[in-house]
């Protein structure tokens, strides 16, 4: 039998609407509270990237938070 790996703890940062989650403790309970548009949903997809179900892989430039990049790489032109 192999290892089981758990998750302790998480750190997001640099993707969508998240600029850094700080450390979020994982324990058998977990949940997420806070207002609507405030990342929740973001924090969820940014785990699933780790193994996704879906087949959907990270997209660094499509993930980048939007408002960051508009911001750090205007276009002069």
């Amino acid at each position: 039998m192999g290892a089981k790996l758990t998750m302790e703890a998480f750190r997001v940062q640099n993707y969508r609407s998240v600029e850094d989650s700080g450390w979020v403790t994982v324990t058998d309970l977990c949940a997420l509270v806070g207002k609507n548009e405030s990342g929740k949903t973001a924090l969820l997809r940014a785990l699933s990237k780790l193994k996704p179900a879906d087949g959907e892989r990270f997209n660094g430039q499509r993930e980048f938070p939007r408002h960051r990049y508009t911001r750090e790489f205007e276009r002069e032109d």
